[in-house]
């Protein structure tokens, strides 16, 4: 199986915890003619975050590497060149280089990873997130997320439901935070980028016992 853009792959070492659920699908509201041959563009060139020099907590565990290891052969990642970029559930957020692609990935604060793949093109118009749902402790509408955005934005804006506003700062070009169902996305010199954010729905609710 080939992970598409807006494809989210739960990858677990063992059994995910009863009720969560990893989803990485929403709105698109970038329009359609700000899409670019950027598309094509080197991962590792075109982010900040690859081109400061690791540290050592960039240094990805073996348990880690052995989870993430079959999606990035498939998708020509490169799990040397990641980076931390948040701490979530004890662990780290990861974002990975690739050849014509990168990837973010969330850990399940009991295990294993969400994982979520796109071009250059992609990552810079805010297309590339990654969300839990359902985990311990949420309510209603809640959700994890965290979402690549392109050198420069400094911020992105989450908007719920109820028309809250929250501002999340970004670093190593990710935002990191629990929000409510809503968008999140950042204007920059290009324009507006938004995407839908789906929350913890009640069924999953009424399953968590």
């Amino acid at each position: 199986m080939t992970i598409k853009r807006t494809m989210l792959i739960l990858l677990a070492a063992g059994v995910c915890a009863s009720g969560c659920v990893a989803v990485a699908a929403g709105d698109d509201q970038t329009p359609a003619g700000q899409q670019s041959a950027t598309a094509a563009a080197d991962p590792a060139t075109s982010f900040a975050v690859f081109q400061r020099p690791a540290t050592s907590g960039d240094q990805m565990p073996s348990e880690t590497r052995r989870i993430l290891s079959d999606v990035a052969a498939r998708e020509g990642a490169d799990l040397d060149g990641a980076r931390a970029v948040a701490a979530s559930a004890g662990r780290s957020v990861w974002a990975i280089p690739g050849k014509d692609k990168l990837c973010l990935a969330i850990p399940d604060p009991v295990d294993g990873f969400g994982i979520n793949c796109a071009d250059v093109a992609a990552a810079k118009s805010g297309r590339l997130w990654v969300t839990f749902v359902g985990l311990a402790g949420q309510k209603l509408g809640d959700v994890r997320i965290a979402q690549f955005v392109p050198d420069g934005v400094d911020a992105v804006s989450a908007v719920s439901d109820s028309g809250q506003t929250r501002t999340i700062a970004t670093s190593d070009n990710v935002a990191f935070a629990d929000v409510t169902s809503g968008t999140i996305g950042f204007s920059d010199g290009v324009g507006e980028h938004r995407v839908r954010v789906e929350g913890t729905p009640a069924a999953l609710l009424s399953n968590a016992k």
